[in-house]
């Protein structure tokens, strides 16, 4: 009976060892996959803060190029305006020369109705 028991308990501790070393091997499995992932996962962030650095990079270059063109257009506004004024003026003088035309006209034609 003894010798039954030793054998049961030999067994027992066989499967015992084996049960335990195949938990150990998927509690191995597990913390690897796991630490695989967190690598993954470090790698995606640090490729999506250098897209995100990238990104801020772009707007602020657009930022100081919109900058730009406002104070170019700024500086355009007041030739455009310098440039109405001059077509406003240059508009009244041709007026003025129509004017001073048909006066011109009206005097000859007196002068020449006074020469006869």
């Amino acid at each position: 009976m003894e010798n039954k028991e030793e054998r049961d308990y030999s067994k027992i501790k066989a499967s015992s060892g084996k049960a335990f070393d195949k938990l150990q091997e998927y509690l191995l499995a597990e913390i690897n996959s796991s630490g695989e992932d967190l690598l993954l996962l470090e790698n995606l962030n640090l490729a999506a803060k250098a897209n995100f650095d990238k990104l801020s990079s772009e707007a602020q270059s657009s930022l100081a190029q919109a900058t730009k063109i406002q104070q170019t257009y700024k500086q355009l506004e007041l030739y455009l305006h310098q440039t109405d004024t001059i077509v406003s003026q240059v508009d009244d003088l041709e007026l003025l020369a129509k004017e001073l035309d048909s006066y011109s006209k009206a005097l000859e034609l007196k002068f020449s109705q006074f020469l006869t």
